[in-house]
């Protein structure tokens, strides 16, 4: 598992790779690990570094309208066994690092799962980096069977429209 050697794990890749799908699906698997539950804070849309803390209690059921949401998000994770999965962090990346590192520092059962175009560069990270699928050449004249040994070609879409 990404988070066996690591409280942190950062996937990393460039926009519309799969870190998102990928993190889910690490989430999905890692559940039964994490009794208190598995949290996904969606930040694509935040254009407010100030605003990380809150949207990350808020999506781990903390409902406390505190002064120092970081505080409140330290305190109600702190005995708790919990995964965060922070997707899109790329734009936000010092707000969350600085989330992260106090969260880590405070929270010793809690581990975090990140997605982000680059690293978030805070001690602890393990980097992930999600490579891009193996494209066809558009140049060269392929059959259905020849486009099976790439991985772009196994997508639903990319199927359909080879049809």
């Amino acid at each position: 598992m990404l988070l066996a050697s690591s409280r942190l794990a950062t996937l990393t890749g460039v926009g519309g790779v799969g870190k998102t799908r990928l993190a889910l699906r690490v989430a999905a698997h890692a559940q039964r690990s994490f009794p208190a539950g598995v949290f996904l804070a969606q930040l694509a849309d935040l254009n407010d570094p100030g605003l990380v803390p809150q949207v990350v209690a808020i999506a781990a059921g903390l409902r406390d309208h505190s002064d120092d949401p970081v505080a409140a998000l330290s305190g109600y994770l702190a005995d708790k066994q919990a995964l965060l999965v922070l997707d899109n962090c790329e734009h936000l990346c010092d707000a969350c690092g600085f989330l992260i590192s106090e969260l880590l520092q405070t929270c010793p059962q809690v581990r975090v799962l990140t997605t982000s175009r680059q690293a978030l560069r805070i001690a602890g990270e393990q980097v992930f980096v999600v490579p891009p699928l193996s494209t066809v050449d558009p140049d060269q004249p392929m059959t259905p069977d020849d486009l099976e040994q790439y991985e772009a070609a196994k997508l639903p879409l990319a199927l359909r429209c080879v049809r």
